[in-house]
């Protein structure tokens, strides 16, 4: 059987991200820049080898074009700005994967910058909902964060498989101990499954643990 089509024809080279904190006290543009040459550094590159962008957002970031002029880049060969939350990092990835293994590009910087602690909280009251089309049957019923939207699954899966709530709470007990190893991590005390089983709704099944937390940070990486 033949490997993957992109098997050792495509690469992260280079690795960059910011603090994470609860106010970065500066724009979702300097944060992107401030991750992206962290990568390139890491991947000794300059940001003149960049010939490609490539990010996700919800109406909560700096477009992709307002970062590729920051950065200097003239010749753009290779443009992504999705729309979509944490599920789309994985595809923006892929999708520069693609792009170089092809020869469209060289060096495709992927990035999510974000200020979501201390200016857009997802959810947030006082801004329009986004231009998409299933939110005009949503928000009306107030159907329109992330726990609200991914209960209704959450609920069906548990249904559907017998599952118990300890099932998630390993899950979130887990992460916690993985960030405690990590000290660029926001939250690093252990929790227990007493801990989550007792923590409050936010939207039934999905208690507090099963939440991540919304924080000030950028991370980006390089592709080649």
């Amino acid at each position: 059987m033949s490997g993957h089509p992109l098997r050792d024809r495509a690469a992260i080279v280079g690795v960059g991200y910011t603090e994470f904190s609860k106010s970065s006290g500066v724009s979702t543009l300097a944060l992107a820049l401030r991750a992206i040459a962290a990568a390139v550094s890491d991947a000794g590159l300059e940001l003149s080898d960049l010939d490609g962008v490539a990010t996700h957002r919800v109406f909560d970031s700096v477009q992709a074009a307002v970062v590729a002029q920051a950065l200097g880049i003239r010749d753009c060969r290779y443009y992504v700005d999705q729309f979509g939350g944490g599920s789309a990092s994985h595809s923006v990835v892929a999708q520069a994967a693609m792009a170089v293994s092809m020869g469209v590009a060289d060096y495709v910087v992927c990035w999510r910058a974000i200020n979501a602690r201390s200016e857009y909280r997802m959810g947030g009251t006082g801004r329009p909902p986004p231009d998409v089309v299933e939110f005009q049957y949503q928000t009306p019923y107030g159907y329109a964060t992330p726990p609200q939207q991914f209960a209704a699954m959450a609920r069906a899966y548990m249904d559907r498989y017998d599952v118990p709530r300890e099932a998630f709470g390993r899950v979130a007990i887990t992460q916690r101990a993985n960030a405690a190893r990590s000290p660029r991590a926001m939250m690093r005390n252990p929790i227990t499954m007493d801990d989550y089983l007792s923590s409050r709704w936010i939207a039934e099944p999905l208690c507090l643990f099963d939440c991540c937390l919304e924080t000030d940070a950028s991370i980006a990486v390089v592709v080649t």
